[in-house]
């Protein structure tokens, strides 16, 4: 989980090193960081939260916001707020039991 969160952090920060940021490009990195959480995050995504309204504290939260740095830190405690020990990712290999892709033969009839 640290290293999600490490990597989501990094790529925020590398992508968005403006100091100062509008409002769309706020409502972009909150918007990004909710959507991966919600799909991503196995206690978030079998539904044991109010991720709606999780949206709506975080928007709250960042309402006045206007720095990249100060939006940074906000974002990472939100997401430092559904982090636990017993977080674990699943992690499934895939087995690919048959060809995705064949070659067809043209043959020319005349």
């Amino acid at each position: 989980m640290t290293k999600f969160l490490c990597l989501l952090f990094l790529f925020a920060n590398s992508i968005y090193s403006q100091t100062k940021i509008s409002e769309t490009e706020k409502y972009n990195q909150i918007g990004l960081v909710w959507g991966i959480l919600k799909y991503h995050h196995p206690e978030i995504s079998q539904g044991l939260y109010n991720w709606d309204l999780e949206l709506i504290k975080v928007l709250k939260d960042t309402d006045n916001l206007d720095e990249q740095e100060t939006l940074n830190i906000t974002l990472l405690t939100f997401i430092k707020r559904f982090n636990s020990p017993s977080t674990t990712f699943k992690t499934n290999p895939i087995k690919i039991t048959q060809r995705l892709f064949s070659k067809k033969t043209m043959t020319m009839i005349g």
